[in-house]
């Protein structure tokens, strides 16, 4: 995985000694500057250096007592010229005149300034690693700052639509039905849209698709064929009229039909390479996308009436991957809102589609909250539509000029005038840590101490513990119930990833929690993470790490693990005697792939939770916003037991350990239904079924609550 950095230092060579506290501050906060001691390349050191600021989000510029050195101007005029955010910082000694040097290039930096008074002051390096952190959001402004300390800002700061009214020119409007309706219900809405003067030259093309409940097909593939019959569409209106091509393309969908629209508008920009290689280049045409009631962040299935939540459900559990598609977390939408997210923000203002979410009041499947991931963009917008449902927000009834005036104005007009910077996220984060608990815990014990080291030691950061409640080992056991927790994980990270789109990601998991993230991977191509702590991994040893690396989504990993881990060295190899390959002993035998990236910190002298003990946070707390490595609580002197040794690492040994549980639970079994036949003169049947069912029943209660 390529190195990201968040924040290029750039500062007089001659004040290094002050850059160095400050750059190893703002690593010890968890962010990743690009220093020259430490980054530059064995290159051309101006080229490295030239393309480094061109490709991190933000520049700090250091102004001291040695005032311009040559490359040290060169470069904060690059970094203006670019038009990045730039935080300008003045260093302990800056003399008042060293403002008005360099043709007064330091008043034209383009940000609040930030002084600095000494490299050893926590509060203002904790200040500094904020403003990087919020620079990074920011588009280039005026400053009207003087040098003494940020300036708060306005609440009443207004922000610039990006785009107009629907612009002038022939135009292709592809609408797509939801997955249970046709074209034709969109057809009250399209007549007084036919007749709207700013579409006279449209040309208007349905898209009809078969899919229900019970599809076999996924929603990407769906999406593909939309693609191609959008680049068909828009070849053969061209070929006829050559001297009048289609200049602009506007994308509608409904429910299902809108998430079809952006995978479809994603496929053509190059964004699934892995089932289109290539993209197309309509996408640059595309100017509008509307969404009626579209569920961005999939289906909760609570929200479904319960006819509909048992019919939806049957379909999961049958495999039909239509539905199980739509769901919350699940891999294809988790895939849609990482990639647009990651698009739409590299794309410049100019190039970005308007996007506007249609919801009727009486929607009972969708809110508003579910369009993060697509309303965190100035050119994407919300629209109310009072007394419509999901089912007919795309429709007009005879006579309701309000609706049809609602509808209009978000498909042909510009986003609302005055977007305050009051609605705009706050308190900007990165890095983001994912801390997720095991089976049988939840996120009020050694992950919520955790977070709040983390957030101590780098107040710019965010340590998100989030918690799936109790999950109980008999339930690990059930594939299909481990699966729901993935698709929870997968939603987590996009949503964390729409509130900050800018952040890196770490992540720090225990036992089951490990499952979820090593399966996300797999799942999720998009899926990125900087540094990676497992814990008690009930992953298998020959996990494909080596892919995950090849395809960037992991940077660094550090695996801990401890001599008498029993539930991974038994539990996880019993499971996988019985056919669950997903799960295995990595935790405690380490994994097989043998890479500088992957550290295998053992042997912690204790359980299935000894990494995580109190004293063990602060370097676990380290690891994840440095990389430093200091465990000084593993020891090769605590080595497994030859019995934990021998279950872990043979299926034979672990089919006989549960052969021999097997055995004295059907002897006590048997022994409890011959004292009940005493007892209670019950015939030998009724006995022995009363039996094995108390017996059953304290066997799971005791797994799951002890």
């Amino acid at each position: 995985m390529q190195t990201t950095y968040d924040v290029h230092l750039i500062f007089n060579n001659r004040e290094r000694w002050l850059i160095e506290p400050i750059d190893t501050a703002l690593r010890a906060r968890g962010l990743n500057p690009w220093f020259w001691d430490r980054d530059i390349g064995a290159g051309d050191v101006t080229e490295d250096e030239e393309r480094s600021i061109r490709s991190t989000p933000v520049s700090a510029v250091f102004l001291g007592s040695e005032l311009w050195g040559s490359f040290h101007a060169r470069y904060a005029r690059m970094a203006l010229e670019l038009g990045r955010p730039i935080v300008p910082v003045l260093l302990p000694g800056c003399p008042p005149d060293a403002l008005e040097t360099e043709d007064r290039l330091f008043h034209r930096l383009t940000s609040a300034w930030v002084r600095i008074k000494s490299v050893e002051d926590a509060t203002e390096l904790n200040k500094l690693a904020q403003r990087i952190v919020d620079a990074t959001y920011e588009s280039p402004a005026p400053s009207r700052q003087h040098p003494d300390g940020p300036t708060p800002p306005n609440p009443e700061e207004r922000f610039s639509p990006a785009q107009g009214p629907i612009a002038a020119g022939r135009r292709l409007i592809v609408y797509v039905p939801a997955r249970s309706q046709t074209p034709e219900n969109w057809q009250s809405l399209l007549r007084r849209l036919e007749a709207e003067p700013a579409l006279a030259d449209s040309v208007w093309h349905p898209h009809r698709y078969e899919a229900n409940a019970w599809s076999r097909d996924g929603m990407e593939k769906f999406a593909l064929d939309l693609e191609a019959e959008i680049g068909s569409r828009l070849i053969t209106l061209d070929d006829a009229k050559p001297s009048h091509p289609i200049e602009h393309i506007t994308l509608m969908g409904h429910s299902f039909g809108g998430m079809l629209v952006r995978i479809a508008y994603l496929i053509a920009a190059g964004q699934y390479a892995e089932i289109k290689p290539r993209g197309s280049p309509w996408w640059r045409k595309v100017d509008r996308i509307m969404l009626f009631a579209a569920p961005n962040r999939g289906i909760e299935t609570r929200r479904l009436s319960w006819r509909a939540h048992w019919r939806e459900k049957t379909a999961l559990y049958l495999s039909r991957r239509a539905m199980r598609d739509q769901l919350v977390g699940s891999t294809a939408v988790t895939n849609l809102r990482i990639r647009w997210i990651r698009f739409m923000a590299g794309l410049a203002p100019s190039e970005r589609p308007a996007v506007v979410q249609f919801l009727g009041h009486g929607d009972r499947l969708v809110e508003r909250d579910d369009s993060l991931d697509v309303e965190q963009f100035p050119e994407t917008w919300h629209v109310d539509v009072p007394g419509a449902t999901h089912s007919d927000v795309q429709q007009v009834p005879e006579g309701d000029d309000d609706r049809y005036n609602t509808l209009r104005n978000g498909i042909l007009g510009a986003p609302p005038e005055v977007q305050w910077a009051a609605e705009l996220p706050r308190n900007k984060r990165n890095p983001i840590v994912l801390l997720v608990h095991g089976i049988r815990a939840s996120n009020e014990t050694w992950a919520a101490q955790l977070g709040d080291l983390i957030k101590s030691n780098a107040p710019s950061a965010a340590a998100v513990p989030p918690t799936y409640r109790y999950f109980p080992m008999l339930d690990f056991a059930l594939p299909w119930l481990r699966a729901r927790k993935v698709r929870w994980l997968q939603d987590q990270y996009s949503t964390l990833l729409a509130r900050y789109p800018r952040a890196r990601f770490n992540f720090v998991g225990h036992s089951n929690g490990t499952y979820l993230l090593g399966h996300s991977l797999e799942q999720v191509p998009a899926m990125t993470f900087d540094r990676v702590t497992l814990a008690g991994s009930v992953l298998p040893r020959e996990y494909d790490w080596n892919r995950r690396f090849m395809l960037g989504q992991v940077r660094e990993v550090a695996n801990h693990r401890a001599a008498r881990d029993l539930p991974v060295a038994i539990f996880c190899n019993l499971l996988r005697a019985f056919g669950m390959k997903d799960v295995g002993t990595a935790g405690f035998d380490g994994f097989d792939q043998s890479r500088e990236e992957i550290k295998e910190v053992y042997y912690y002298a204790g359980g299935h939770s000894s990494a995580l003990t109190h004293d063990n946070l602060r370097p676990l707390a380290d690891f994840t916003l440095t990389g430093e490595r200091n465990f000084t609580l593993a020891s090769m002197d605590a080595r497994p037991g030859g019995l934990a040794s021998r279950l872990s690492g043979s299926t034979l040994v672990a089919l006989l350990a549960a052969g021999a549980v097997v055995a004295v639970l059907s002897l006590v079994i048997w022994g409890f239904s011959e004292l009940l036949g005493v007892m209670l003169l019950w015939p030998p049947a009724a006995a022995l079924t009363a039996a094995a069912a108390v017996v059953l029943v304290i066997v799971y209660l005791v797994s799951r609550y002890f």
